[in-house]
């Protein structure tokens, strides 16, 4: 009798260890939602609104400027079995991506303008999370807390950026700026007098008229695109002597600069040391 006794309790031991870990797998096995994104900016912000609720994929990495790349055969296939892309509206290669992938259908959203300052970026985040709720609805508290954690967290990050900003009294510096880095700069307090175009759409005559317009102003700094390429900033800022400094406008390709906070701090801080004493004039 006590043998028997033993062999029950053990079989139930048995179940209610095993059940578990059979639920545990069955779980695994679950496709999470899928999302393209182009770039790593949208990335960042769409993971950090789906956690772990989505499963995201990246088209064009950090280091590249999403104008100029090649898609790859894995690429084309995580559209053809996502539900929904988000991109810029400046990638030329998106219609061809859909047409390979046989996915004209798929749900689309598509983000306009800059994101590297607290209001721009605010906006793409409300942007992501309304259609992430309305594509999975189940999921759109979730999406909604994620969201709103981010927002203060940017908000914080902005806040004290521009504190010190306005402590080293950036407006007394006056700025050429690359276009896809001038609102960041403007928004930190810098005197923005003009922007320029990517390299390869800057005409001889425009250059000069920049030339014309740096010697004029007696500008302080050229601020440049990573991804854009730097060697027209450096000869602006050669025959202007001011100073070139060099910004990044998507997260990952540079050193702790893996989120978007950590990439406007990053921006900062080049600028403020650049200011504290190493202009060139």
């Amino acid at each position: 009798m006590k043998r028997i006794n033993i062999i029950v309790v053990i079989s139930f031991l048995v179940f209610f260890i095993i059940n578990p870990l059979i639920g545990l797998a069955e779980n695994t096995n679950v496709t999470l939602p899928g999302v393209v994104c182009t770039t790593s900016i949208l990335t960042h912000l769409t993971e950090e609104i789906g956690q772990e609720l989505i499963s995201v994929t990246t088209i064009a990495p950090a280091g590249m400027c999403p104008a100029h790349f090649d898609i790859k055969p894995s690429q084309i296939k995580a559209v053809r079995e996502a539900k929904l892309l988000i991109s810029h509206n400046f990638e030329p290669w998106i219609e061809n991506l859909l047409t390979s992938a046989d996915n004209m259908n798929i749900e689309r959203l598509v983000l306009v303008g800059p994101w590297n300052t607290p209001v721009s970026a605010i906006g793409k985040i409300n942007e992501i999370t309304e259609m992430l709720s309305e594509q999975f609805p189940g999921n759109e508290q979730q999406f909604r807390l994620n969201a709103q954690k981010l927002i203060q967290d940017i908000n914080q990050n902005g806040n004290a950026m521009k504190a010190k900003a306005d402590q080293l009294n950036v407006s007394q510096f006056k700025v050429i700026a690359s276009f896809h880095q001038a609102s960041f700069v403007e928004w930190l307090g810098f005197k923005v007098i003009t922007d320029y175009p990517a390299p390869e759409m800057i005409s001889t005559r425009q250059f000069l008229e920049l030339l014309l317009i740096g010697k004029r102003e007696k500008v302080d700094l050229i601020v440049d695109n990573l991804q854009s390429g730097t060697d027209f900033g450096a000869k602006l800022a050669s025959d202007l002597n001011a100073t070139q400094v060099v910004l990044t406008n998507f997260p990952g390709l540079v050193p702790q600069t893996d989120s978007l906070t950590a990439m406007m701090n990053y921006n900062a801080e080049q600028l403020f040391t650049v200011i504290k004493g190493n202009l060139n004039r």
